[in-house]
């Protein structure tokens, strides 16, 4: 609890990840300049089109780096202000930064259970 309150970290148990990425079916991409309506800019300078991202921080969010333009979406620590649900800028989500005593596995799945459940709720209502 200590940890939690702290430094708003829990440790994470690998649960496959790593085997994926060995055997090729996780692709580990370069660092992110910068992303466009469909897609990535690399910092190599390549650009791929992807129908959605999923970014790893690392054990420090820092999430703020990746979307310096948009206010309002990060705290003083560079975490984000909401977790398992849409943020203030609209169609962005962030899974897993909010720290649950329960365990951060559960918490992330209920998170990508709501996310899921919301996006698919404005994909009904658009069309």
């Amino acid at each position: 609890m200590r940890q939690i309150r702290d430094s708003g970290r829990i440790p994470l148990i690998d649960i496959g990840t790593v085997d994926l990425i060995r055997r090729g079916r996780i692709q580990i991409c370069p660092a992110i300049d910068g992303f466009f309506e469909n897609g990535v800019r690399f910092a190599d300078g390549r650009q791929q089109r992807f129908d959605a991202v999923i970014l790893a921080t690392g054990y420090s969010p820092q999430a703020g780096e990746l979307v310096p333009e948009v206010a309002g979406v990060v705290d003083a620590r560079g975490t984000p202000n909401t977790s398992g649900r849409e943020s203030a800028a609209g169609g962005l989500y962030f899974c897993g930064f909010r720290v649950a005593a329960t365990g951060m596995l559960r918490e992330i799945g209920l998170e990508a259970k709501r996310i899921a459940a919301g996006i698919t709720r404005k994909s009904d209502t658009t069309g």
